[in-house]
């Protein structure tokens, strides 16, 4: 709009007078509604997807890529496998202190029974006051 306004509008850019409506707004107004304009804001068709391609050799896919984390994104953390089929989190959805349940244990500094990690609880009964391997 603002490059056929530049390139067709020949007026003055100046209001003739001190309160008067300034020289380009009617000519917006006109623009607003020319085609060479509205068709620039008409919804784009949606695409059709394509058919994923089958797979070469028999009839295995493959897996999907696995997806790189965008910078300064997170890692999931993997749960040691000493720990696997225990709970991650409390009953009311909050973290469990890893290490604090491995034979090592957590030298973290605690305040209100959790460190930086999560809670000092045990992962297999949920109570305070052992870990999972003590």
């Amino acid at each position: 709009m603002f490059l056929l306004l530049a390139s067709e509008y020949d007026g003055p850019l100046k209001s003739l007078t001190v309160n008067g409506e300034p020289p380009l707004d009617a000519q917006l107004r006109i623009y607003m509604t020319d085609p060479r304009v509205s068709m620039h804001l008409v919804p784009a068709s949606a695409s059709q997807k394509r058919p994923a391609p089958a797979a070469s050799h028999g009839d295995k896919q493959s897996p999907p890529p696995a997806k790189k984390p965008r910078p300064g994104q997170k890692t999931p953390s993997q749960l040691p496998a000493e720990l696997s089929g225990f709970h991650t989190k409390t009953s009311d959805n909050k973290p469990l202190c890893w290490n604090y349940n491995l034979s090592k244990g957590c030298a973290n500094a605690t305040k209100k029974g959790r460190c930086c990690f999560g809670f000092h609880t045990c992962m297999k009964c949920l109570k305070v006051g052992h870990g999972h391997s003590s």
